[in-house]
């Protein structure tokens, strides 16, 4: 994300459920409360991971920033659908790939 780029920082690499939990709860739950939701693709935030398209293969989604492998995921049960590349955090604390044309919010990170 070319944002993140400019604050010197990459889209957000989740690497435990703890952080993915955090996210979800500061980020996403923050953001929507109190709104009713008619689309559910307003209530996602894109993060750094990207799969190959029309893949499926959960082993093949690396992170953006450094092509390096998950070491945590949270999928929901049909993703990766092979929709892709991007993938995003759902309101529900799910991951999906989506095809990254869409505009959704993002959620970065910046090394310590």
């Amino acid at each position: 994300m070319e944002d993140c780029k400019r604050r010197g920082s990459t889209l957000a690499e989740i690497e435990s459920a703890e952080e993915n939990d955090w996210i979800k709860k500061n980020l996403l739950e923050h953001l929507f409360q109190g709104k009713t939701i008619t689309e559910w693709t307003v209530s996602v935030l894109w993060i750094g991971g990207n799969c190959p398209r029309r893949s499926k293969d959960k082993e093949k989604c690396r992170w953006q920033a450094d092509n390096s492998e998950f070491s945590y995921h949270n999928w929901h049960d049909d993703d990766p659908s092979g929709d892709g590349p991007c993938v995003f955090l759902a309101k529900d604390g799910k991951w999906a790939d989506y095809p990254c044309k869409h505009e959704r919010f993002y959620v970065c990170e910046k090394a310590a």
